[in-house]
């Protein structure tokens, strides 16, 4: 884990007149990469929602339409296979822009313990401590919109063998 002593290299006697104008610099330069990572994590997002929807519309099409007749449990377990790869990598990802956003959280926690206020500190002190049964993580409920995706994938394939074998 880091420590303050990790991040704070120099001391203020140590570095020029300008130690604190930079300090803040960085803090922001650091804080705007939050605002970064998140638009990422949207982005990501929503390229993974188009991509799942688009899909489940040419299973749509394709599967229940008639065509590939012949090929049609071949296709069907293929697209689905590739749906369900799709959205464990999605997974896969979200993963890693929490532990990164977990990261930076404590990097600027750090940070803040040398600044006059600490909002991000105090925010989630907040949520911890009075808002704990109101507040979800965003990450956790990310999560599920793969995971609905990989259900609608196995009720799809499900409905494909019943159409192949029983009607």
């Amino acid at each position: 884990m880091v420590k303050i002593e990790d991040l704070f290299k120099i001391n203020k006697e140590d570095y020029c007149k300008d130690y604190e104008n930079h300090c803040m610099k960085q803090y922001e330069m650091y804080v705007g990469l939050m605002d970064k990572t998140t638009e990422r994590r949207l982005g990501c997002n929503k390229f993974f929602i188009s991509l799942n929807s688009l899909l489940v519309s040419i299973i749509g099409i394709f599967n229940f339409s008639g065509v590939f007749l012949n090929l049609q449990i071949v296709w069907l377990i293929f697209a689905i296979s590739f749906g369900v790869v799709l959205n464990v990598v999605w997974i896969s990802l979200l993963d890693s822009y929490k532990n990164l956003n977990n990261a930076r959280f404590h990097i600027i926690h750090l940070i803040e313990e040398r600044l006059p206020i600490s909002p991000f500190h105090q925010e989630w002190e907040y949520v911890e401590n009075e808002q704990e049964d109101k507040y979800s993580l965003l990450s956790q409920n990310e999560k599920n919109i793969p995971w609905i995706f990989i259900g609608l994938y196995i009720i799809l394939i499900s409905l494909g063998f019943y159409q192949l074998y029983c009607l």
